[in-house]
């Protein structure tokens, strides 16, 4: 019989053991709140990871990084999931002709 993991909506990240990491864990969440990871934000806004990346990029969402693994804020992903988007591919930026 297989059992399946329980997919939490508050992963904590992964921490290379370092009780320094552990706590700067802790003083963003205590400052920041909740955080996500991008699948879960993803999730939350029904589009790909991928495209949660883009939106970190392009700065319309703000990532938190901890040791490779890019956490979001769980109240800025609801706020943005309420933001009107267009539906459909995003139209790549125009470059100058020739």
């Amino acid at each position: 019989m297989r059992t399946y993991k329980q997919q939490t909506l508050f992963p904590m990240p992964r921490l290379s053991g370092s009780v320094r990491e552990a706590v700067n864990v802790l003083e963003v969440v205590e400052k920041e709140g909740a955080l996500v990871s991008k699948s879960i934000a993803a999730k939350i806004l029904g589009v790909s990871n991928q495209r949660v990346g883009d939106f970190v990029r392009e700065g319309r969402l703000r990532a938190v990084d901890f040791g490779g693994h890019e956490m979001l804020v769980l109240a800025e992903v609801k706020e943005f999931s309420r933001v009107p988007r267009k539906p459909g591919r995003p139209w790549p930026l125009r470059t100058a002709r020739k």
